[in-house]
């Protein structure tokens, strides 16, 4: 999977010993021991941005100051935010920002150490043209994790928790190009079509019962969360 940041908005101002832990945890889960997080304040990217900031490099330990915070601001704002300053274009290939997820810590990062990890990725139960902004409160640990798994569409947001997904072979993101010895030849394709995918995995899982039945689960998978952590389900909706 091709490198991308992992966009991280702060409602309120965070001590730099929060910070700093949230991305050492970030580095040591990450599988190559990548810096992918970046802390993004209201005038670092968009339309009052000062152009002081290299965006486009991930914050940098150790984090010396707090950035800048988005005060007042609800999760739907960021959202919007997000989608119109930050997230992955769809239609390209090679981006430097996620394209379904992003984190938020909260007046609750500073009390428990646990982050909202936003998602819009297609999920079980949605409409086929509504795109759904999903939220999952998790510790600093399970965040830098599975933001990578909602990323690149390996578990959907109501999965998590639970001990039962939708397994996609292949991922929703690699396009087959041609075949080769036999084998599939597989290319990494964009946001929009990675989308389409999963969606119609899921779609089929659905109506077909076509679950991977590899590991035990023996409870409900459905999107109210049930059998797992509480969601809030949804935050927003759009149509795709």
């Amino acid at each position: 999977m091709p490198d991308v940041l992992w966009p991280v908005f702060c409602t309120t101002e965070l001590s730099t010993k929060i910070l700093n832990e949230l991305l050492h945890t970030s580095i040591l889960e990450d599988p190559d021991h990548r810096n992918v997080l970046r802390f993004l304040g209201p005038d670092d990217i968009g339309p009052t941005a000062t152009g002081h900031e290299d965006v486009n490099a991930a914050s940098q330990a150790p984090i010396c100051k707090s950035p800048d915070t988005f005060d007042g601001w609800s999760v739907n704002d960021i959202y919007a935010f997000w989608k119109q300053y930050v997230r992955a274009k769809d239609s390209v290939v090679e981006n430097r920002y996620t394209a379904f997820t992003f984190l938020i810590c909260d007046l609750q990062t500073t009390i428990d150490k646990t982050v909202l990890l936003c998602s819009d990725a297609p999920d079980w139960g949605e409409a086929p043209n509504i795109i759904e902004l999903k939220t999952v409160r998790m510790g600093f640990k399970d965040a830098c994790i599975d933001c990578a798994s909602f990323e690149y569409l390996s578990m959907t947001p109501s999965e998590w928790g639970k001990g039962k997904g939708l397994i996609c072979d292949p991922n929703p993101w690699m396009k087959v190009v041609g075949m080769e010895g036999g084998q599939q030849v597989l290319m990494f394709s964009t946001p929009a079509f990675a989308r389409t995918q999963k969606r119609r995995a899921l779609m089929d899982a659905a109506e077909n019962g076509t679950l991977d039945m590899t590991k035990p689960w023996d409870g409900p998978l459905e999107p109210s969360g049930q059998g797992g952590p509480p969601l809030v389900f949804p935050t927003q909706q759009t149509e795709a």
